[in-house]
This record gives C-alpha cells, structure tokens and sequence, in this order.
C-alpha cells in the first residue's frame, strides 16, 4: 500500500469577500456590495417593465406557449433585472498607507482612525420571512460612520476582524521600518 504523501495547506490571508493588494506602507481594499439605492433602482423596470410583458407570462402559463423563445421573451425582465443591480453596486475603495486612511473619496489621518466596526443593521422582507443585513463602518474620532454596502452577519464580521488585523500589521510594519 502506497502512502498518501501529507497535502501542504497554504493560509488565506488578507480580506475576504474583497479584492485585497497589500503595499509596502499599508494595503488596498475593493468590493462591490448592494446598496438599497440599487435595490431601488433596480425594481422600478421590473415594475413598468412586467406589465408591458403580460401578454407573454400569459403565453408560458397557457398551454399555447411551449417554444423557448416564450420562455426567453417571458423572462428578459427578470434577466435585465439582475444585469442592472450588478450593474449598479458601487465600488467601494479602502486604501491604508504609513500616514492616512481613506475610505472611498475621504482621507482621514490614521492616528485619528479608530478602526472598523460593524455599523447598523437593516431588516429585509415581511415579519414571516425577513433577512439582517449589516452594514460595514468605521471609527473616525468618537464618530462612527457607515460604508456602502450590505452584507450577512457572518461576512461582515469576518470583513471587520480581517481590516483591523491588516490596520494593526501594516501600522507595526511602517513604524518598524
């Protein structure tokens, strides 16, 4: 019997759930999350869209409609729905260097920075059937601010645990140098 030579298991480190760059003097975050404007904005076609396409739900319910183009036609309002809220989820920015931390368009000094903090929370659906969503933030002064985006609370503690690990490392990396 041959013996099975040990898997060698490499750590993931970084962010996850983001496109994570480390730097010389800091690091890069980037991720894309659904905002409620996208949610808005991405239900008002499919409010005006299904009506204009009745006539063909009523094709795929009836014995009439069988072709896949019914089915195609019948379900391009739902299809252009989804391509239009990935289309519309921002693009978050987080860049941590030696002296500040900017968060999307704002540059704060890192010796005010306090670090990143699950927000707030949003419930989602009915009383029957409803989900909570978080909110990533972050600790400016006293203040707590929110980021764009929301997430499940699995993934938004494990986003917040991981950005402070890496904003303490990279700080004990760019004073040690």
């Amino acid at each position: 019997m041959a013996l099975n030579k040990p898997q060698t298991v490499t750590p993931d480190y970084g962010v996850p759930y983001t496109k994570f760059e480390r730097a010389a003097d800091g690091f890069t975050v980037t991720y894309k999350r659904l905002t409620m404007f996208a949610i808005v904005i991405g239900l008002l076609p499919l409010i005006i869209i299904v009506p204009v396409f009745e006539s063909e739900m009523d094709v795929i319910f009836s014995s009439k409609g069988d072709s896949l183009a019914d089915y195609i036609i019948a379900f391009a309002p739902l299809i252009g729905l989804f391509l239009l809220i990935r289309a519309l989820r921002p693009k978050t920015v987080i860049v941590v260097d030696s002296n500040s931390v900017t968060v999307g368009k704002k540059r704060m000094s890192r010796s005010d920075f306090g670090g990143f903090v699950v927000y707030g929370s949003l419930n989602v659906g009915s009383t029957t059937n409803s989900a909570t969503l978080y909110r990533l933030g972050y600790q400016f002064g006293r203040r707590s601010f929110p980021i764009s985006g929301l997430w499940d609370e699995r993934k938004v503690k494990e986003v917040v645990a991981a950005l402070n690990d890496e904003l303490r490392t990279s700080n004990l990396n760019s004073t040690a140098a």
